[in-house]
């Protein structure tokens, strides 16, 4: 697929962090009169391939968490059933023909699942004609800061979880980077690093020229909070800054919402012109 202009769609993910995600989209969403899907039915409809494209206009997103330990700061787990949904009978025929995304967490890919997990994750998906995506943070923590900070996975989990899906049979389409901007540049508890744009973004490119050893073409979007002192005035200044310093633009940007900011919904669409 080829890097365009960041991508900004109104849609609710399910995340792994606290706030919930919207994205945005620089492109204006059909009026629907009727629902796109079929009546619920009891009949399994059979799985059908359809070719893979990421030139749908917006993109649908899912991304369902996978089962992953209970730690601090994550007092739940994702779904018990996840490897249901990539069994051929499967009862999620119908909503997998209008998606086009299918976002795995990186940790989940990492360290949780199974080669014969990823083989058949891999297998399930290109078979319905969807694109893989991963979310993963792109930081390597230095020894005064970052440490079990969001965003600061690292390299070296970059690689694991790109060969890993090679090593399936996989192909990478897209990784959502996990908020990298916000958590080395505005967040200021323990362990925070304060680095400016610039170097954020020299850091995210780094992580990016090591992926696309593995996965060439793969491309790269975002995935940041609008919350505290991360406006809208700030990620215009973001992506302007990544571009400027990496040479390329984020191929789309994910916004996780702060439902009490008054003015969120301005700001998203300050975001988007912007982008346009």
């Amino acid at each position: 697929m080829k890097i365009m202009a960041p991508v900004l769609v109104f849609a609710l993910l399910l995340s792994s962090c606290n706030l919930q995600q919207v994205r945005l989209t620089f492109t204006p969403e059909p009026t629907l009169t009727s629902s796109p899907f079929p009546a619920s039915s009891s009949v399994i409809p059979t799985q059908t391939a359809k070719p893979l494209s990421l030139d749908a206009t917006p993109l649908i997103w899912f991304a369902p968490l996978p089962p992953l330990a209970i730690v601090e700061g994550r007092q739940f787990t994702g779904s018990d059933d996840f490897m249901q949904l990539f069994s051929p009978e499967a009862q999620w025929q119908s909503a997998a023909a209008h998606i086009q995304v299918f976002k795995l967490y990186g940790e989940w890919v990492a360290y949780k699942a199974t080669d014969a997990q990823l083989e058949q994750v891999v297998e399930d998906l290109e078979k319905r004609g969807i694109a893989l995506a991963v979310e993963a943070g792109p930081l390597n923590a230095p020894s005064n800061c970052g440490q079990g900070i969001e965003g600061f996975a690292g390299t070296q989990e970059g690689l694991n979880i790109a060969r890993r899906i090679k090593n399936a049979g996989g192909e990478l389409s897209l990784i959502a980077l996990d908020e990298p901007y916000f958590y080395a540049h505005f967040y200021d508890g323990t362990n925070a690093c304060r680095w400016d744009e610039e170097k954020v973004a020299a850091e995210v490119g780094k992580y990016v020229k090591t992926i696309r050893q593995i996965f060439p073409n793969v491309s790269i979007g975002d995935t940041e909070p609008l919350a505290g002192a991360a406006t809208a005035q700030a990620y215009m200044d973001w992506l302007d800054t990544f571009r400027n310093v990496n040479g390329y633009n984020l191929t789309f940007l994910h916004m996780d919402i702060d439902w009490g900011r008054p003015n969120w919904a301005d700001e998203v669409i300050a975001i988007e012109k912007h982008g346009k």
